[in-house]
């Protein structure tokens, strides 16, 4: 790798396994009513719980894009009723149909990680805003962690590849926010043929956005933004 600290990345396709979607709210004109409607029970009494109006719609959406996604590409009815276990298995309810996902949001952008298999898989995507990094990484980075921060000159870069990368991992492996000081992500920066995992990165709209996929190496994802209405 000839960028210190450049995480393994590859260029990938659409496989039978493992899909990649993105929106942006801004676009969406889906109301909180049909949101509401599309929603299970369990999900319904957490969408009337949000008090700020963004949180409330990206949880919303993001359900919806499930939804859209398998709908369009699986033949799943919108209306179909499920069960989400632990934020990872989406079962459509009165079928054996499993589907496990990740979900991430921030600021307009909600991504969801669909799989057909069973395996760990995370998705994190940060609206690229200024943050006292140093501090940040000091705090929440391991010791390897901080020499690659330290050595790459593009520190506004590297901090967000590190912080995607850790909330993707934990999403994953079912891990708790106070454990992302625990995960040591540094030697994936090496591309070594036996590693078992391997992190994709994405910037969107305009790089504004950096988004970190983890999935088992060997697994390619196509990205595609889809438009809720």
């Amino acid at each position: 790798m000839k960028e210190v600290g450049k995480f393994n990345t590859i260029d990938g396709f659409l496989t039978e396994s493992t899909y990649l979607f993105y929106c942006d709210i801004q676009t969406c004109t889906v109301q909180n009513q049909k949101i509401f409607s599309r929603l299970n029970s369990e999900d319904c009494e957490r969408f009337v719980r949000f008090k700020k109006p963004l949180r409330k719609y990206q949880f919303g959406i993001a359900r919806c894009l499930v939804k859209q996604v398998l709908f369009e590409y699986f033949h799943i009815p919108l209306e179909h009723q499920y069960t989400l276990t632990d934020y990872c298995e989406w079962q459509v309810v009165d079928t054996n149909k499993k589907f496990y996902i990740s979900i991430s949001h921030s600021k307009n952008i909600v991504v969801v990680a669909i799989s057909l298999q069973k395996q760990p898989i995370g998705v994190d995507i940060e609206f690229q805003k200024e943050r006292n990094f140093l501090e940040l990484i000091n705090s929440l980075g391991s010791e390897n962690e901080r020499v690659l921060f330290q050595k790459n000159p593009d520190k506004k870069r590297m901090f967000y590849q590190l912080w995607t990368a850790k909330e993707a991992y934990i999403k994953a492996f079912q891990m708790t926010l106070s454990e992302l000081t625990k995960v040591d992500l540094s030697a994936l920066s090496n591309n070594e043929d036996d590693q078992e995992w391997q992190i994709q990165e994405y910037t969107l709209e305009e790089n504004s956005y950096f988004m970190c996929l983890l999935a088992h190496k060997g697994i390619s994802v196509t990205l595609q933004k889809v438009i809720l209405n």
